[in-house]
């Protein structure tokens, strides 16, 4: 169920991210979230935030709106052999 919250909090905050002026806070109140994946989301942690299995399309709009360049989170994710092992949502029913 995490992962799903993981998805959301990370789509609903760059949703408000796109329309302010200034970078808004990251609050990761009401969704539910391992002690790890609310870590790396208030850290900001790209690298740990893909190895949870965050999307990479989100883990690219996460990582500009954090103001990192494409090469900087580039080099965070260049030693990482393949993309990470999760089960899709549809597969655990």
């Amino acid at each position: 169920m995490s992962q799903y919250q993981l998805q959301k909090l990370v789509y609903d905050y760059l949703r408000k991210a796109g329309t302010a002026s200034e970078r808004p806070p990251l609050d990761t109140d009401g969704y539910e979230l391992t002690d790890e994946e609310r870590a790396a989301v208030e850290a900001a942690d790209i690298r740990g935030l893909y190895q949870l299995g965050l999307h990479p399309v989100l883990v690219n709009a996460f990582a500009r709106a954090m103001g990192y360049q494409r090469d900087d989170y580039a080099k965070m994710l260049s030693d990482l052999d393949r993309e990470p092992e999760v089960t899709p949502r549809w597969r655990s029913l």
